[in-house]
Order: C-alpha cells, then sequence, then structure tokens
C-alpha cells in the first residue's frame, strides 16, 4: 500500500495498492498492508505488528478482505467460474464455485459493480448464442445491492444511484437489442427500507427498471431477512419456465435433402396442456389480432431464403408469461397457414 513514509499525516493523502515503491509518489513508500482485529472494515501497516488503538493486531488480509474488493476490468470476467453446461450435470460446479467465494466481514464497505459484470456476461452469452443457435440463452444478474462501483462518479447521492442504474439498464438494453436478443432477468436479495432514514432509497423500482430494458419485465426481490434459499429456488424456477425466445433459427434440414420452407410448423406446448400449432402469416403486419402467428425474416413465396422464424407479439406475451413451456420448429408436414381476410 503507498503510504507517506509510515509517519506522513496529510489527511488528504489517498491510500493506493502497490507492488513495489516505483507505483507511488513523491515521498510515499510501499508498504505491507493487513487488517484490524478489532475492526474488519480498517486496514494497518505491518502485518504481525500491533495496529494501535481501536486496531488491535493486524493480522494478514485474506482473500476478499482488501480495500477495493471490485475489479472494473471487464476482462476479469469474460471467461467464467463454470461454462454453460446442462442441469443438473451443471449444478455441483456452480454450487462448489460459489461457497468457495469468501464473502465480506459483516459490517465492511459494499461494493457492487453489476454493469461491468453483467456487460462481460453478456458477451459471453452472445458468443455462446452464435454458436448454439438452436438455444435460448439469457442473463440472471443476481446482486445484494445496487450499482455503486466502477463508474466515473462517485455514488453518493440518490440521483447517483439512478444514473448507476440508468447506465446497467442500458447495458441490459444493449443485449436485448443485439442480434442474439440476450434477455436479463434480475434476482435481488436486498434488507427493506429504513423508514427511519430519510436517506433510504427503495431498490424494487430500481431492479425493476433494469428487468425492464433487459427485455423480462420485473425484478424478482427477496428479503435479505425472509427464506432466501426458497425464494431463490423459486425464482429460478420462474425464469426457467419464462425464458422462451420468440424468436428460433431456421432448422437446418436432414443430410443431403433440401428444406422445403413451406413444410414447417411451430408448434407451443404449456404445461398441462395439449400442443397447439401456430399458423404461419407472411409477415408481422399480417400477424392476427386474436390468433397471432409466425412469420419468416423473408417471404420465401417471393423468393427469399429465410434464416429465421419469429412469433407474433400475442404469441410471443404468452410465451413468456408461460410456466414449464416448450417451442418445437417441425419439419415435414405440410404448413398451417392462416386464413387471411
Amino acid at each position: 500500500m503507498c503510504v507517506q513514509n509510515r509517519g506522513g499525516t496529510d489527511p488528504n493523502r489517498t491510500l493506493r495498492f502497490c507492488s513495489d515503491t516505483s507505483e507511488c509518489l513523491g515521498d510515499e513508500g510501499c508498504y505491507p498492508w493487513g487488517i484490524c482485529a478489532q475492526d474488519a472494515t480498517a486496514a494497518c501497516l505491518g502485518p504481525g505488528t500491533d495496529g494501535g488503538a481501536g486496531c488491535g493486531a493486524c493480522q494478514a488480509p485474506v482473500l476478499g478482505s482488501c480495500q477495493n474488493k471490485a475489479i472494473c476490468t471487464q476482462a476479469e470476467y469474460s471467461t467464467p467460474a463454470v461454462g454453460i453446461s446442462p442441469l443438473p450435470g451443471n449444478l455441483a460446479p456452480a454450487l462448489s464455485s460459489l461457497t468457495a467465494t469468501n464473502p465480506l466481514a459483516p459490517g465492511a464497505p459494499q461494493e457492487t459493480n453489476s454493469g461491468v459484470a453483467l456487460s462481460a456476461a453478456l458477451e459471453h452469452a452472445q458468443a455462446f448464442a452464435s454458436q448454439s443457435p438452436s438455444h435460448t440463452v439469457a442473463v440472471v444478474l443476481v446482486t445484494d445491492g445496487l450499482p455503486n462501483f466502477c463508474f466515473p462518479f462517485d455514488i453518493v447521492t440518490g440521483q447517483d444511484v439512478s444514473r448507476a442504474v440508468q447506465a446497467v439498464a442500458q447495458t441490459a438494453a444493449t443485449g436485448y437489442q443485439s442480434a442474439a436478443k440476450i434477455r436479463t432477468f434480475v434476482i435481488g436479495v436486498l434488507d427493506a427500507p429504513d423508514p427511519a432514514d430519510p436517506g433510504a432509497v427503495d431498490a424494487t423500482p430500481l431492479m425493476d427498471a433494469i428487468a425492464q430494458s433487459g427485455g423480462t419485465g420485473k425484478a424478482f426481490v427477496l428479503n435479505a431477512a425472509g427464506d432466501v434459499g426458497s425464494g431463490f429456488s423459486q425464482a429460478l424456477q420462474a425464469i426457467r419456465g419464462s425464458a422462451l425466445s420468440c424468436d428460433y433459427q431456421v432448422p437446418a434440414p436432414p443430410a443431403n435433402e433440401q428444406l422445403d420452407y413451406f413444410k414447417v410448423n411451430v408448434q407451443f406446448t404449456a404445461q398441462g396442456a395439449p400442443p397447439s400449432t401456430l399458423l404461419y402469416v407472411p409477415g408481422p403486419d399480417k400477424c392476427d389480432p386474436n390468433l397471432g402467428g409466425w412469420f419468416y425474416d423473408v417471404n420465401p413465396a417471393a423468393g427469399g431464403k429465410p434464416t429465421k422464424i419469429s412469433v407474433c407479439p400475442q404469441n410471443c406475451s404468452m410465451f413468456q408469461s408461460a410456466q414449464n413451456a416448450q417451442v418445437d420448429v417441425q419439419l415435414g408436414c405440410v404448413t398451417q397457414v392462416a386464413i387471411l381476410r
């Protein structure tokens, strides 16, 4: 840590982490630092020594206990701790990774860098989606607080919190508006606002703003004082059931065959209900106001070669609100076409 030769008393000096004195300024030196035994939120110099009044023994820092815990470089988040893989096989590695994370001591300053983490997650999700066009890919942002770090300003007022949320919401919107249309779901594990604190911020509408920009409507907000495990499980189950996409890649035909674009059907199956086949319409402007339908990105009747199937807005809303539903793009049977009036 860069400090003015240990005896410095300048109250305006800024403590910075360093590898050697060459990274410090002026009369500063680079000294080993630690955590006060009597105050886990306070740093001290010289692990193994007496940190003085209010500090007690100066203890060597452990993983996650440094002053600046959040890293603001997106590249640091680009490689996931656990890669995308089907459940339940991927559950054990995911849980192992989570339990290996060393949380902050109670009362320690919280740094929540949602923006850079979400940006990296969306980048990884888009890369996966481009390599796996038959999959629906979504990002789940789980946070225990509002974003307050890795921004070009200090989060000190309600207005700044709003600016930070807007920045994260814009990141979510970028993912949703991309060619892969990656949606961002939000789960917040939060303390209830203290009614006695005039500066307390109700985080729920701010979390909702991120979810809305990410194409998922509302956030799942859990009370940190409640049964978080059960609530988290229910939120993930709801996300799993509502993660159906409204756009699908035109499937490849069997080997050595050409795809007949008028022998394609889209079938939707909701939990506990029989399958229903959506009707084909020539384009989005032909969607039936009641039944909806589906259409290609290019009309094959006009000689085009479609690459994407999209469902009408009426069906899209139904897809994303259904629980444990599935969509199948079927080949081989004559397309069921809507009768246009």
